[in-house]
C-alpha cells in the first residue's frame, strides 16, 4: 500500500498542504505580526495587524477581487483602506482590513470607521464614549492593540 503522501483525496491533493505555498510572494519565514486572536469589532473575533506586517496593504486594489469581490474585511470594514498611510489604499491580506489612523482635525478625534460605535476598540461598550482622549488615541494604541 503506498503511504500517505501518494495517495489521492477526493477532489484532488493528498491532504498536505506544503506544496500549496510555492507561489511568488508566498512568504513561508517572514513574521506575519499578527495580534492576538480578539474582539475587534465584528460578529467574529480576528488577529489585528501589527505595525510592520507583511500582510499590510499587500493586495492592490482591483487585484484579487481587492475593492470588487472583496469590498469588506470580516468585520464589516471597507476594503480597501490605506493601512500604512503611504497615500495608497491596498487591501490587507486576511480577515482584518487595517483602518487608517484616525485624525485630529480642529480638536476632534476623526475615524474612518464604518463600525458601530460600540464595537470599536477603545470605546465604553455601554456608553459608546471614548474612553481616551483624542491625544492618548493619537499617540499610543489602545489595551489591546499594538
Amino acid at each position: 500500500m503506498a503511504d500517505h503522501e501518494d495517495r489521492e483525496r477526493p477532489g484532488g491533493g493528498n491532504g498536505n498542504a506544503t506544496g500549496a505555498f510555492n507561489q511568488t510572494g508566498d512568504q513561508l519565514s517572514a513574521d506575519p505580526k499578527l495580534g492576538a486572536l480578539a474582539d475587534n469589532g465584528g460578529p467574529t473575533r480576528t488577529h489585528a495587524l501589527l505595525s510592520g506586517s507583511p500582510a499590510m496593504d499587500a493586495i492592490p486594489q482591483g487585484t484579487n477581487g481587492c475593492g470588487t469581490t472583496f469590498a469588506e474585511d470580516q468585520r464589516g470594514v471597507d476594503r480597501p483602506q490605506d493601512g500604512d498611510a503611504n497615500g495608497t489604499a491596498a487591501c490587507d491580506i486576511g480577515p482584518f482590513e487595517l483602518e487608517p489612523p484616525p485624525k485630529l482635525s480642529n480638536g476632534r478625534l476623526e475615524s474612518h470607521s464604518r463600525l458601530p460605535e460600540t464595537k470599536r476598540r477603545g470605546r465604553d461598550q455601554t456608553t459608546s464614549k471614548s474612553t481616551r482622549s483624542p491625544e492618548e488615541a493619537l499617540q499610543a494604541p489602545a489595551r489591546g492593540e499594538a
